[in-house]
């Protein structure tokens, strides 16, 4: 057997081989430090190696606490799976179901279809269309969930407008048709906007891959722009992705239940943010789109092919050409709503209870008002509550306004909007083990000061800098690490270590929280980085490099603008300027190194 065939089978065994060996490579480092840090050093370090390599599906990593902390005496198993359904992944769980509501009722397919009637039918504005409506969905849909019901509707208008752009204008222009009916004409090519009529006598079959290629291009740069709105959209909101309620889950281990980040004060900051950062990705993903339409206006045909561009008649053409035009895309987007037909009683029921949701998600707590928290004992309620509230009356109410009438012709079955079996299956019960473990983990971590050593480098590297520039080092950072790593567990660890600079500088901790947050979703180069980065990846229409393409510019833009909204706009929101009393020395819940006086 062959050094080659030796490599084959190992290539082949590659995940059993990483599973086994993975444990035992690292077993050194709790053998040679032998305290509770070393111990869940060598569980972080296995589940970043099974995370990065993926040998054995990710919800399973995340059952890795429940198994080696009770078994390396780290913790206690009754105390390890109390943290696979807490507060917070009750209400990711909640928000799902209130999520697949609306998928169930077409609402979102409605919204998108309305979205792209008022945009149009150029390439251009359906991105447009696109972008925004799958902003706005990912506001009050997590993100991950958002882009499984998108994507069937961007595919199809991709393919309405490769119809579109194929459709031969020979037909339109009779006076072509008959040269190249004659043989006289092989091909005629006109751009997205018709601006430029080519006759080209070469070869058919070279022309029709060409145009298939870079139409290819187009189409994987549209559903780019597509998976950037859901991940810009989901960041403007608490409920829009999963980073903000485990942040906040943290910061409540740390400091308290007072400490975490409202809806009201994050969607009155990051909503701004997020639709400059939407703004400036649209003219990107445009610019990219132009690049393609101009390289495809000039074709260069080898050999004896030639090209001639219509002479005198050409402004004719061009104007014939814009009458003609095909309204492919336009139709089928016009055929698709009006197949929704008149908005349903189950759809206004869904927009009536989500409205509510995000009224009572707003309005729990401020500073100088009492919201609704205050109707009930202190500590007894939560976002998880109201957001439960709304789910369940999703199985309540009627899917038609018919079930009402006590006179039926025939009387039907009473079914509510929201079907369980069509619930339970979007519920993503495999983010929940993940996040569980990653809520275990972070305990953990805090518990057994393994990151202290991080936390005094850090803190060290920061004294006497001032903040705007803390923060622009740690979103770098943040954001350069969330490619390779993945975004929760680079929150779970640095949010000690913003935690800790805060106390040490005495400032607000969510002036460096918050932005590392918005940074570790605004990672969108690498499939690993986010959540819906790897589902998009899965429907296989676009490669890594094509993501790194598009979207090292994304990551630019929005590293920009949260620092400069941070700096200037967050003191108006948070008043970065004070340290709130949940914050303060005297408080019983601190970072590790709390007992750090600033020098």
């Amino acid at each position: 057997m062959c050094s080659s065939d030796v490599c084959r089978i190992l290539w082949a065994k590659r995940n059993i081989l990483i599973v086994l060996l993975t444990p035992l490579l690292l077993l050194p480092i709790p053998i040679l430090i032998p305290t509770p840090a070393g111990k869940v050093g060598y569980v972080v370090l296995m589940m970043i190696v099974f995370l990065l390599v993926e040998a054995i599906p990710l919800p399973i990593v995340g059952l890795f606490p429940a198994i080696f902390f009770p078994l390396m005496g780290i913790d206690t198993a009754k105390t390890v799976s109390e943290s696979y359904l807490n507060d917070t992944l009750l209400f990711i769980v909640a928000v799902m179901i209130v999520a697949s509501a609306i998928e169930s009722t077409n609402l979102h397919r409605r919204i998108v279809l309305r979205c792209l009637l008022l945009a149009g039918s150029n390439p251009y504005r359906i991105e447009c269309g696109l972008m925004c409506s799958s902003f706005f969905l990912s506001m009050f849909i997590p993100n991950v969930a958002v882009l499984p019901m998108m994507m069937p509707i961007a595919l199809g208008i991709i393919d309405e407008l490769d119809k579109d752009e194929r459709m031969k204008i020979e037909g339109k222009l009779p006076s072509l048709k008959d040269d190249a009916a004659k043989g006289e004409v092989k091909d005629l090519h006109v751009d997205s906007d018709i601006t430029n009529v080519i006759i080209t006598t070469a070869p058919k079959d070279a022309v029709d891959e060409e145009e298939t290629k870079q139409y290819y291009r187009a189409g994987k740069y549209i559903l780019l722009g597509l998976l950037y709105g859901i991940n810009l959209g989901g960041s403007a909101t608490l409920i829009g992705t999963t980073q903000p309620p485990i942040a906040n889950g943290q910061m409540e281990i740390i400091y308290g239940p007072e400490s975490a980040m409202t809806y009201g004060k994050w969607l009155a900051f990051s909503f701004p943010l997020e639709f400059l950062c939407l703004v400036f990705t649209y003219i990107w993903i445009v610019f990219m789109m132009w690049q393609i339409s101009r390289h495809n206006k000039k074709r260069y045909i080898k050999d004896t092919d030639t090209e001639e561009t219509i002479g005198n008649s050409e402004m004719k053409l061009v104007e014939a050409g814009k009458k003609a035009k095909s309204n492919t895309v336009e139709d089928y987007i016009r055929n698709e709503a009006l197949k929704m037909g008149r908005l349903t009683w189950a759809e206004g029921c869904t927009i009536v209870l989500i409205f509510i949701l995000t009224l009572l998600l707003c309005f729990t707590k401020m500073d100088d008002v009492d919201g609704w928290f205050s109707l009930f004992p202190e500590g007894y309620t939560s976002n998880t509550c109201a957001t439960c509230v709304i789910a369940v009356l999703f199985f309540i109410l009627p899917n038609d306004f018919e079930q009402f009438r006590l006179k039926q012709k025939k009387p039907r079955k009473y079914q509510s909007i929201l079907k369980w079996n069509f619930a339970i299956r979007r519920v993503p019960w495999g983010v929940v083990l993940l996040v569980g473990g990653y809520f275990s983990l972070g305990k953990a971590l805090k518990e057994t000061k393994t990151l202290v050593g991080l936390e005094s480098i850090m803190t060290d590297a920061f004294q006497g800098v001032d903040d705007w520039i803390i923060v622009l080092a740690i979103t770098c950072i943040v954001a350069v690490l969330t490619e390779f790593v993945g975004n929760i567990p680079v929150i779970l660890v640095f949010i000690p270590v913003c935690t800790t600079i805060a106390t040490v500088k005495a400032t607000h901790p969510h002036l460096y929280v918050m932005p590392m947050v918005l940074a570790s979703q605004m990672s969108l180069m690498l499939p690993i980085a986010t959540a819906p980065n790897l589902v998009f990846q899965a429907y296989g229409n676009t490669s890594t490099i094509d993501m790194v393409k598009g979207g090292w510019m994304v990551n630019v833009i929005s590293l920009i603008w949260v620092n400069i909204l941070v700096n200037t706009y967050g003191y108006v929101i948070y008043n970065f300027d004070s340290v709130p009393a949940w914050a303060s020395p005297g408080t019983t819940m601190m970072p590790t190194v709390a007992n750090v006086t600033q020098p």
